[in-house]
């Protein structure tokens, strides 16, 4: 069948549009745009000590808490995204002690009547263990986040982030419990864009979204020898392909690289050891 007038004139239209745009993205291309880097960029240590130096991680304020304890969680229990932390529970995380008296978390996603598992699920329940003499410990952020919520959103089917309460007044003592959150549960836009805005209003540079948490779990324990296929046991990844995908070398061991091929022109060490030359005589 023979296309009408109007086919034809709508086929030129959009083969026109289609022409146009790639032109255009080819000029955006040239001038270095259009390559917008969707990567997720890591946290380092040093990015970490910022946050808490300006109160964005800590507990002593409503916002900092909940940004700890949410950080705590993805970096400890290896957590995805954003829809893993908004089913979550306040009863998925239970305080434990071992038989030489140290505490530590346990995050175990309990089936309920809306919740029949996860295909991917970990190989073991994931922990996060006390340290005492630590001003940063995990484990006491959450005590903390304990004593900040309601009582009644203390039942383990309770939503476990909650949203913060909008007039919040200095604790008339130390001692003092006031409520730092209210029954609402914090909403999934907000939860998803943590990270982006405590590292804008932090300063930091690089792409950092909440992915980069999860990244950032994964990288540094890598890089500290941690076997990759043990920290698939932590993160639920199905293979060790997509583990090493999260990680890249770090500036040291850059650097240690570099001063490997650097001590090639001085002969002291990173050199290819030279065969000998086989004898060819009888």
């Amino acid at each position: 069948m023979e296309k009408s007038g109007i086919n034809i004139l709508k086929d030129k239209e959009f083969h026109h549009s289609r022409e146009v745009l790639s032109a255009k993205r080819k000029h955006l291309k040239s001038q270095g745009l259009g390559n917008k880097k969707m990567k997720a960029d890591p946290f380092s240590s040093s990015e970490i000590d910022m946050l808490f130096e300006q109160n964005l991680l800590g507990t002593g304020n409503p916002e900092a808490l909940l940004n700890t304890i949410w950080l705590n969680n993805t970096l400890h229990f290896g957590m995805r995204g954003r829809k893993e932390h908004t089913d979550m529970l306040f009863g998925d995380i239970k305080m434990m002690t071992t038989a030489s008296g140290e505490q530590y978390l346990e995050y175990n996603e309990r089936l309920t009547k809306t919740r029949t598992g996860h295909s991917d699920s970990r190989a073991f329940a994931p922990k996060m263990f006390a340290t005492p003499d630590n001003p940063r410990c995990p484990v006491n952020a959450f005590k903390q986040y304990i004593r900040r919520r309601p009582e009644d959103a203390l039942t383990p089917d309770s939503r476990f982030y909650l949203s913060i309460k909008r007039m919040v007044q200095p604790d008339a003592s130390e001692n003092a419990k006031q409520t730092w959150f209210t029954m609402q549960p914090l909403g999934k836009n907000t939860l998803g864009d943590l990270a982006k805005k405590m590292s804008m209003k932090g300063g930091l540079t690089g792409r950092k979204v909440n992915h980069s948490v999860r990244k950032t779990t994964v990288s540094s324990l890598l890089h500290s020898n941690v076997e990759a296929t043990t920290v698939m046991q932590l993160t639920g990844h199905k293979n060790v392909a997509s583990v090493n995908e999260y990680s890249s070398a770090s500036l040291q061991q850059q650097q240690t690289m570099s001063n490997i091929l650097s001590d090639i022109g001085s002969g002291s060490r990173g050199l290819i050891p030279q065969e000998p030359t086989p004898n060819t005589s009888i």
